[in-house]
């Protein structure tokens, strides 16, 4: 996922949720890089977009850019952290940067 697919998928969730009251506590908010989906155990996988909820677009155009760097660091740091090869890291950093 490219950097602008993050942002425009946080904007489209921003958008698209914009007369809910709340987000549902349960629930994991992911984007894949193509659209974002919500789920009850984020098992599909894919990087956090609730941050956005009830956020004005140029918040999230300036936002976004850094959420994602950070996000991106957090799913390396948890492979490092359960001990995954450097092949199968490789492949978590492929993945999500496809």
């Amino acid at each position: 996922m490219l950097v602008k697919d993050y942002i425009e998928n946080c904007l489209k969730f921003a958008k698209e949720t914009k007369k809910w009251e709340s987000l549902n506590p349960y629930s994991y908010y992911l984007t894949n890089g193509f659209s974002w989906n919500e789920t009850c155990d984020g098992n599909g996988g894919g990087l956090d977009v609730s941050w956005a909820f009830n956020m004005s677009n140029n918040e999230i155009k300036k936002l976004a850019p850094q959420k994602f760097v950070d996000l991106i660091k957090e799913e390396i740091q948890t492979a490092i952290d359960n001990d995954l090869s450097g092949d199968e890291i490789g492949e978590l950093v492929n993945t999500l940067l496809k």
